[in-house]
């Protein structure tokens, strides 16, 4: 009786457990949702003499600066040497030097976070965070190409359906290819570049070699250093130095730095919580986050072609993240 009664005391402390740490999942995939919803409204309203490469300079500056205690404190917590300091436990992988692993990371996020900051800028906020959910699609499309993963018709077709939609929103409802706009555009691609970049440090977190904050670190830090070159390159060091005296300037990278931060460290936190699927789930309808704070705040009118583009596109993500949950349940009890 008494084993009994302890048999139920530690199910009961394991289900509290696990909803405790649920609830935490869902929280962060919140703090996610948010921040994909704000990040445009940030950007829309930086400074006009802020261009783009500064902006993406001050802000990864600003995140690289916040990971690093968290840095610092997770090699201490695990008693790790920094992550260039051991390379023999990654010769199996297809690039087998961490260090080129790492900058080749931070190049594609260099190149990425200037097309995502100029494509909401060109785009607005509203087309722009629509076109950036086309994550699912390229996972899709290099799963196929490279990691041979099958996908049913299913799928085919809801791709076809966000592709239309978003050709839709692109054309701002004209289905007229000269009315494509070079932001959409932008921000149409630069969800690849994350995809391909995700892939790549993919290994550096399945094999616990790094915690999130390190990855964090390291590839803001490459960013920092990629985007300072090209500013000095295009526009000199004095317009930099300058962009550290203006306030305004050192606000706005410091709330866009300080989002992208917390967005990141919560992701990662998200994922080992809850299932990918569900957190994916939640941050999806960021889009409509931006679209009442671009009302709200800026003040931009939410057209017709915006509506039915964020439709198409809400109810295929959710659609394709149905099919892959629903894949993934069978997959496990078979």
């Amino acid at each position: 009786m008494g084993s009994e009664i302890a048999l139920h005391i530690d199910d009961e402390e394991i289900n509290s457990k696990t909803s405790f740490q649920g609830l935490w999942g869902i929280i962060f995939a919140l703090v996610v949702l948010v921040g994909n919803g704000v990040h445009p409204i940030i950007n829309s309203s930086r400074p006009e003499d802020l261009s783009a490469l500064q902006f993406v300079f001050l802000m990864s500056l600003i995140e690289c600066c916040l990971s690093l205690p968290f840095f610092i404190k997770d090699m201490k917590k695990r008693k790790l040497t920094p992550i260039t300091s051991d390379l023999t436990s990654f010769q199996k992988l297809p690039i087998k030097n961490v260090i080129s692993r790492l900058v080749l990371v931070g190049l594609i996020f260099s190149l990425a976070t200037y097309l995502y900051i100029e494509g909401l800028t060109l785009a607005g906020g509203v087309s722009g965070s629509i076109a950036l959910k086309t994550s699912p699609i390229y996972a899709m499309i290099v799963g196929f190409f490279f990691l041979h993963e099958k996908f049913d018709i299913k799928q085919i077709f809801l791709t076809f359906l966000m592709l239309v939609g978003l050709f839709y929103l692109g054309t701002e409802g004209k289905f007229e290819l000269d009315a494509f706009s070079l932001g959409f555009g932008m921000c149409l691609i630069t969800p690849l570049f994350w995809t391909i970049g995700h892939a790549i440090t993919k290994p550096l977190l399945v094999n616990k070699r790094a915690p999130p904050s390190q990855v964090i670190f390291i590839r803001s830090g490459v960013i920092t250093l990629t985007i300072f070159c090209v500013n000095v390159f295009n526009d000199g060091l004095q317009i930099i130095l300058h962009s550290f005296t203006q306030i305004n300037h050192l606000f706005f990278a410091f709330l866009m730095g300080g989002t992208y931060f917390l967005m990141h460290l919560s992701w990662y936190n998200s994922i080992s919580l809850i299932d990918l699927s569900y957190a994916s789930a939640l941050v999806t309808p960021s889009p409509v986050i931006t679209a009442l704070l671009s009302f709200i705040i800026l003040g931009e009118p939410i057209k017709g072609y915006h509506i039915i583009g964020m439709a198409i596109m809400l109810i295929g993500l959710y659609l394709m993240i149905y099919i892959k949950a629903k894949k993934r349940n069978k997959e496990k009890k078979n």
